[in-house]
């Protein structure tokens, strides 16, 4: 349960600062942010790997590469089941997820 809770706010706070640093990307509440970060929890769980293993002659041939696509694919259906909140486009969620991934780790190293 602590690793939930720690992994939830991670997501929490790589969220918020991705939210301050984009201008594509607006969360309205902070309601909606946890709703976002919980959602895209059960996302990375559930339809991740899914689309990795359908998508992996994909990202096999371009060398790993497409799995950022499926990362921003991810992110933005975890946007769109929260109210309040919205990205742009693809692009937008392309770097954000981009950035997510280097916020996470950094939050990751800094808790460890």
């Amino acid at each position: 349960m602590k690793k939930f809770i720690t992994a939830l706010l991670v997501n929490v706070i790589s969220l918020w600062v991705i939210d301050y640093l984009m201008r594509s990307i607006y969360i309205a509440t902070p309601n909606a942010l946890f709703a976002i970060a919980f959602v895209l929890m059960i996302l990375n769980a559930t339809l991740k790997p899914l689309m990795k293993l359908i998508f992996l002659p994909v990202t096999f041939l371009s060398f790993g590469l497409f799995s950022l696509v499926i990362n921003a694919v991810v992110l933005a259906t975890a946007f769109s089941f929260a109210p309040g909140s919205y990205i742009t486009g693809f692009p937008s969620a392309f770097i954000a997820s981009i950035l997510l991934s280097i916020a996470n780790s950094a939050i990751n190293s800094y808790i460890e």
